[in-house]
């Protein structure tokens, strides 16, 4: 029996409503560019390369993809960017952890939410006349007497030039002089002045105060796997939010951390290094382009997202050494285990 052609034209048309109403449905659930993305306001403890899968995430245009509206606050140190999550003003940071840990200890709850970086991305370092004097490469011991920079009493580089000391037996109040300086390019700014001796720095001012300005050397480079082995794995950058926080925009955090594992994998792949070199010379346009190629190239292999047992039990160890937090603080009150899943998208060529 042959079918009627109206029958047909009908059932083409039926179709066709059928296959524009799936493709709405489908339009109105996913994230467009005519819908109002929602406002993020995420930060940087220090403007650092420590932050560059936040930077890319940006400049790429995934957090709007995600649908999300960031914008990124750097601040001077862990202390000034962690009184202004605390206080509502922006919404997750990208900070050293050890400063959240004595924000919980302190009775403060927030969580990290992946790793960002790690080990450290930094070094010791001391001036060129310094060196001169000595004849040779500085040791821990040569720091006796100095004035070595540091960004805040109580912060991460505070923490680890005093157990750096203390491990070498030597007083930090007594046999060396702890400058808190807020900013590294104070630090560099001081160095040229002569009112400091060394600095505890991270990248890229550490390979600017080396490789550019040649104002320094290192004592040790923890990039290159030197300094205490307790540097080596410990929870040094993170994504952190409070809790409070969290639990009203659980959603919107999970899209933050997908998003930031996705710019991980895309800055450690050697096939994307022009383009990361692009961004970070976006951020940091008064840096000498071959010294940041050479900064950037020297951490790759640090962006991971894992945040491992092993590192908070570092960071424990660090901090009650220097009587930094009353008590070793567990695992669960540090890393929200919610987000654990999403790190396993990391692919590190």
């Amino acid at each position: 029996m042959r079918e009627h052609p109206c029958a047909r034209a009908i059932r083409r048309r039926q179709s066709r409503l059928v296959l524009l109403l799936v493709m709405t449905v489908v339009l109105s659930l996913s994230w467009s560019p005519g819908v109002e993305a929602q406002k993020l306001k995420l930060a940087s403890s220090v403007r650092s390369l420590f932050s560059l899968p936040l930077y890319v995430a940006n400049n790429l245009g995934w957090f709007k993809e995600a649908g999300l509206d960031v914008e990124i606050f750097n601040f001077r140190g862990g202390a000034e960017a962690s009184r202004a999550i605390l206080g509502g003003s922006t919404d997750m940071q990208a900070a050293a952890t050890e400063n959240m840990f004595k924000v919980i200890d302190q009775g403060q709850p927030m969580r990290a939410l992946m790793n960002v970086q790690g080990p450290v991305n930094g070094g010791i370092l001391v001036s060129k006349s310094v060196v001169q004097r000595l004849g040779r490469k500085p040791t821990v011991n040569d720091l006796k007497g100095l004035r070595i920079a540091t960004l805040a009493r109580g912060g991460l580089a505070d923490m680890l030039v005093r157990y750096v000391l203390t491990t070498a037996k030597l007083d930090p109040d007594r046999d060396a002089i702890l400058k808190p300086i807020l900013g590294f390019p104070a630090h560099i700014a001081a160095m040229k002045a002569g009112e400091i001796d060394g600095t505890m720095a991270i990248e890229p001012f550490n390979t600017m105060l080396v490789d550019t300005l040649k104002l320094a050397d290192y004592v040790f480079d923890i990039l290159a796997g030197e300094g205490p082995e307790i540097f080596q794995e410990i929870a040094y950058v993170s994504l952190q939010a409070r809790v409070s926080w969290l639990e009203k925009n659980l959603a919107t955090a999970e899209k933050v951390v997908r998003t930031l594992v996705r710019a991980q994998s895309f800055v450690v792949d050697p096939a994307n290094f022009e383009e990361v070199v692009k961004v970070a010379q976006k951020e940091f346009p008064d840096a000498n382009p071959e010294v940041l190629r050479k900064s950037v190239r020297r951490q790759l292999h640090s962006y991971a997202p894992h945040l491992t047992k092993k590192a908070v039990e570092n960071n424990n160890i660090l901090l009650t050494t220097n009587k930094l937090i009353s008590r070793p603080l567990k695992y669960e009150e540090v890393v929200d285990a919610r987000f654990v899943k999403f790190w396993d998208a990391f692919k590190k060529k």
